[in-house]
């Protein structure tokens, strides 16, 4: 969870008064998030709703409200001191990134050598990226 100014540790009341910025209904993102408050019992009080990451982090760096969103999305921002990630149990979640293709074309060498990339050196670039140690990138499944 991100909020521009707090103290790490937010504890559950204190979020449930923040305005929550979520991502639209349908997103990885949100059902995610929706998941995991329901598994453990959360209910923001009030919510904005918003499609564009982008526009999200704006949000909350202008002091609008807390959100849930992935880390890969907010290396500068969490660097910089404009967002902080909120130490909030329970909320370090994993998700499997995939990389996919039409089964029916075949790719480029630049497409192909892309994949080969990310195949071999993107699990590595991601975690230096945002601090963890858990990203893995999966090939897609049998051509």
């Amino acid at each position: 969870m991100l909020e521009k100014c707090a103290t790490r540790g937010a504890k559950r009341q204190a979020a449930r008064r923040k305005t929550f910025i979520i991502r639209e209904g349908g997103s990885g993102t949100r059902g995610t998030m929706e998941r995991l408050f329901a598994q453990s019992g959360f209910t923001p009080v009030d919510t904005i709703e918003i499609s564009s990451n982008e526009t999200i982090e704006q949000a909350v760096m202008a002091g609008m409200g807390i959100s849930f969103l992935s880390l890969h999305t907010m290396g500068l921002e969490i660097d910089t001191g404009r967002i902080i990630v909120l130490n909030v149990r329970g909320t370090h979640l994993i998700r499997q990134w995939n990389i996919v293709h039409r089964k029916d074309k075949r790719l480029s060498a630049a497409a192909a050598g892309f994949k080969a990339f990310l195949l071999q050196d993107g699990a590595a670039l991601i975690r230096r990226a945002v601090g963890r140690q858990s990203t893995t990138l999966r090939p897609p499944g049998p051509e």
